[in-house]
């Protein structure tokens, strides 16, 4: 190994129950040389290069490297893997601290490779560069540190012939001079002639690892494609001869032959210094990006709004349909009676002339009524839904009321049954039917109690025998939307910050930018950490756009400790976050991701009690819900706003126990898929 900067032997490497990418491959690249790894496109040769650096485990097989260090390996991915936000000189500082170099030696080094490369100026931002100047960027980024071993995966796609030979001309002076050591991959086979050793690379082995002269001598062939493919041939006729006596090709062991350990094993779990590039990264792309950014803090705001003015309020206009046959024949509406009131001998007091009318002034505080002459027509109606129901008064209503209240329990059945008011609804809704019967009820009781009043009879004769005193909590006079908005605030939390932190993960992920920087050595816990920053940041501009609305600009009730309910609040939302790094471990696609997050916060809208109490749920439904996200804690919030409890009271600590689990879990399952991945 002396002699030798990287070792690779019987590396195998499968993704799944994939046909094997790596089958028993053996490699060698001695110090001081330039490496060129050929082979066409899926053969490989990307995975092997993710393995040497680090970024995955073979399943058998070992990787031995001369160096210690991330930061020793310059790594050029296939992919750009640059923040496009960023300036040219900012991605330079970036890195460089990543790397460890002081500011004033990466500025020195940015400036020699920008000249070298004839690098665009330093102030342009990487999205306004063309894909070849961006990939130029990215070599360059490799060559900041001038690290001993370069791993370069296609460097030179794209570019110009000129300034390909340039690059060639350094790497080769970078291995003579220096004694860098280089491992490049290409699909140019020609221009791997300058390498001074080349392998060629077919189903996950290698046909040949020699000098681009001995490759030629040893195929008798003039040029290298020409001895690539003469070796294909011959494998694939060995093959195809083994495959007719039975024999196993390369058969796929069965179990690890060693623990095939990383072969650049991060062991630094924290670096300061790097924590705050990463965290100046983020800020730096929140900044830039500020349609994102007031989508993340306006619409959660703008989303409470629209809560509280249209969500629990008792819907109006509804129209109703009104048929009273005390009034047919006579007037077409009250306002037409030449008279208000008159005088009743029964009940020996002067009272409105006609009570049908006074009960419909009564119900039209509450619903849009609608009169009507002939009861068939107004049942028409209210079939083709043009109206929500009709009421019906019958001929004697007035008279039959007097009496009732004049004879009490010697009424006869003929006027209990004309002072009755018929009504036909439409029951479709449920809560709207429910919201109509609520007022004709309370009108026809405040009409009673009118009647009572003008006869100097007490008005409690005329109210249902039933006493409600002030409530213990809420009103008397409840609003749905005070009891479903803790259920709401809690999802939308949640929501917001799981699908800001999968964004950003899967941002950095789809595009090869995390796993650069992981290469360049930054850890788990820096990029968690400085996202976290961020994260509280936003979400405190979050949670205090939306606390104004719902306690200031409405009356939502807000009993409690102002601190604890903030707290809960951070709570969720770090719930949210642990789940949106759960999910970007666990799948793969940003689609997948957004489906996963639109169906949790859909299902916790259903049984969190935003749209219905879940006391109405089936007994199997009540057993697990508590246990569910974000539930226990909906329910700790009303307890806090609504109840005024503190955090002694099991209703309360038990949101705050439910979430602290819930992150738990997450991230456990976050750790452990992100380490079977690795061998994956």
């Amino acid at each position: 190994m002396d002699d030798n900067m990287l070792e690779v032997r019987e590396a195998y490497k499968r993704y799944g129950n994939t046909p094997p990418v790596l089958r028993g491959l053996n490699m060698t690249v001695k110090k001081g040389t330039i490496y060129g790894l050929l082979g066409p496109s899926g053969c490989g040769k990307t995975t092997l290069l993710s393995c040497i650096v680090g970024k995955q485990h073979l399943d058998c097989g070992y990787i031995k490297l001369s160096i210690t260090k991330r930061k020793h390996i310059g790594y050029m991915p296939q992919d750009i893997a640059l923040f496009q936000e960023f300036k040219i000189s900012e991605i330079f500082a970036f890195y460089g601290t990543l790397y460890g170099m002081l500011p004033d030696r990466a500025e020195r080094r940015t400036l020699e490779l920008c000249t070298m490369l004839d690098l665009p100026h330093k102030a342009r931002y990487i999205h306004s560069l063309s894909g070849g100047q961006q990939r130029r960027v990215s070599f360059a980024i490799a060559l900041l540190h001038n690290p001993p071993l370069l791993i370069l995966d296609e460097p030179t796609v794209g570019m110009d012939p000129i300034l390909c030979n340039t690059i060639w001309e350094y790497l080769v002076k970078l291995a003579h001079e220096e004694q860098k050591t280089i491992v490049i991959t290409t699909h140019y086979i020609e221009e791997a002639k300058q390498s001074n050793t080349i392998g060629l690379m077919r189903r996950g082995v290698l046909l040949s690892e020699e000098s681009p002269k001995q490759l030629m001598e040893s195929q008798n062939c003039n040029n290298l494609e020409q001895a690539f493919l003469e070796l294909s041939r011959k494998q694939h006729d060995l093959h195809k001869l083994e495959k007719h006596k039975g024999i196993r090709y390369h058969e796929y062991p069965t179990s690890r032959l060693n623990s095939s350990p990383l072969s650049l094993p991060n062991r630094e779990w924290f670096n300061f210094p790097r924590f705050l590039a990463q965290l100046a990264k983020n800020i730096k792309w929140t900044q830039r990006n500020i349609g994102i950014l007031l989508f993340i803090l306006v619409l959660p705001a703008f989303q409470s709004y629209f809560f509280c003015v249209s969500f629990g309020r008792d819907p109006s206009d509804l129209p109703f349909a009104v048929v009273s046959d005390e009034l047919n024949g006579f007037v077409k509406s009250c306002d037409e009676l030449p008279y208000n009131e008159t005088y009743s001998p029964v009940l020996e007091c002067n009272i409105p002339k006609s009570f049908s009318c006074q009960f419909i002034k009564q119900l039209e505080r509450k619903l849009d009524l609608v009169l009507y002459e002939d009861l068939n027509l107004a049942k028409k109606e209210a079939a083709a839904n043009r109206v929500w129901g009709v009421l019906h008064v019958s001929e004697n209503f007035t008279r039959s009321i007097e009496e009732r209240i004049s004879e009490g329990i010697s009424t006869t059945d003929v006027a209990i049954n004309q002072s009755a008011i018929s009504v036909w609804m439409d029951m479709s809704n449920f809560i709207i039917a429910n919201i109509i019967r609520r007022n004709i009820a309370k009108s026809l009781i405040d009409f009673l109690q009118d009647v009572m009043a003008a006869c100097d009879i007490p008005r409690k004769v005329g109210d249902v025998p039933i006493r409600f005193y002030d409530a213990i909590y809420g009103s008397n006079e409840p609003v749905y939307r005070h009891s479903s908005a803790p259920g709401f605030i809690c999802a939308f939390v949640f929501y917001f910050t799981m699908t800001f932190t999968s964004g950003a993960i899967m941002m950095e992920k789809m595009f090869g930018l995390l796993d650069r920087i992981m290469v360049a050595g930054k850890t788990k816990m820096e990029v968690v950490l400085a996202h976290l920053v961020v994260q509280f940041v936003l979400m405190t501009a979050q949670t205090t756009l939306v606390l104004v609305v719902l306690y200031q600009f409405y009356d939502n009730p807000l009993n409690g400790d102002f601190g604890l309910t903030v707290s809960l609040l951070y709570t969720v939302a770090i719930v949210g976050i642990a789940f949106g790094y759960f999910l970007t471990e666990l799948l793969n696609e940003e689609r997948l991701i957004s489906y996963a997050g639109i169906g949790m916060v859909m299902t916790m809208f259903l049984i969190n009690g935003t749209v219905w109490p879940m006391e109405g749920a089936h007994e199997l439904l009540k057993v697990w819900t508590r246990a569910f996200p974000i539930v226990a804690a909906a329910e700790s919030y009303n307890s806090i706003t609504s109840r005024g409890y503190d955090i002694t009271h099991q209703d309360v600590y038990m949101g705050f126990v439910s979430c602290i689990a819930w992150i738990a879990i997450f991230s456990v399952g976050t750790y452990w898929i992100t380490s079977r991945r690795k061998g994956s």
